[in-house]
């Protein structure tokens, strides 16, 4: 697998559904009907080969207060997005459920991004995976927008948001790993903050910050997110973490000599 030799190949088709959910043919981008629409074509995009059942869109769609005519709905929804993709060669069919079906070489964003995060993180080399996971996260900066505040967009969401965090994780852990805390230190930093109890950033932030020649900060990180724990959650840091701030304060360990703290990248689901 030689990815930066052989990138993926512009296909006739494309659907987007980073930034909001569109079509691409041949070069033309078209957004198919409203926020509703565009709703529901995500939702049959990610449920790939499984039919996804009039229930589950209707629960996607409204929630627990469905309109009385909420099946007529769903139909006309799909009658719509049909008409709308009938020059593409996209069929939704019915098989006990809905069933959006691609032409073979259609590309599709969402999967493309998951596909290099996971190949990211199963690559044996640190140096392809730090490259896979810096291309995911750049075909996905602009997040999922989905302009409509319907039960499914928001979860379609909220996913995304902690896929993509894991995935920035996973890249940052990289560069700490490559000796690069210098370039991983600033969102190392700014992951911390939103997430104030969770060990694992703090351990690489530390890193960062003695890759960095910065071992007094790496010190005070420790002992900010201690008293933070303590504080608020009546428990302590980890004796692993416990034993790097020593190893940090004493100086007797070179930056290499700490990589022994550092998890491997987490899975992508």
């Amino acid at each position: 697998m030689n990815l930066e030799r052989n990138p993926a190949p512009e296909r006739a088709l494309s659907l987007q559904l980073f930034g909001d959910v569109r079509l691409d043919f041949h070069g033309n981008p078209q957004f198919i009907g409203g926020p509703q629409h565009r709703a529901l074509l995500a939702m049959l995009v990610l449920s790939g080969d499984k039919p996804l059942p009039s229930a589950d869109i209707v629960a996607g769609l409204w929630g627990d207060e469905p309109p009385k005519a909420c099946r007529q709905y769903v139909r006309n929804l799909i009658t719509a997005i049909r008409k709308s993709l009938a020059h593409t060669g996209i069929v939704i069919s019915f098989h006990g459920g809905y069933v959006l079906e691609l032409p073979e070489d259609t590309a599709v964003d969402y999967y493309r991004v998951s596909q290099l995060a996971r190949w990211a993180a199963a690559a044996a080399s640190r140096h392809i995976a730090l490259r896979l996971s810096t291309r995911a996260l750049e075909l996905s900066r602009v997040g999922i927008a989905l302009n409509t505040d319907v039960p499914f967009a928001r979860r379609l969401r909220g996913h995304w948001r902690r896929q993509r965090e894991l995935i920035l994780e996973n890249k940052l852990t990289l560069l700490v790993m490559l000796g690069r805390g210098r370039d991983a230190r600033d969102e190392l930093s700014d992951l911390a903050r939103d997430h104030p109890f969770q060990e694992r950033l703090h351990t690489l932030l530390m890193l960062a910050l003695v890759q960095s020649n910065q071992p007094l900060e790496a010190e005070l990180v420790y002992v900010r997110f201690k008293q933070r724990l303590q504080d608020a959650k009546g428990l302590a840091p980890s004796p692993e973490l416990l034993r790097l701030y020593r190893r940090i304060w004493v100086a007797d360990s070179s930056p290499e000599e700490l990589f022994e703290h550092v998890a491997q990248p987490e899975p992508i689901g």
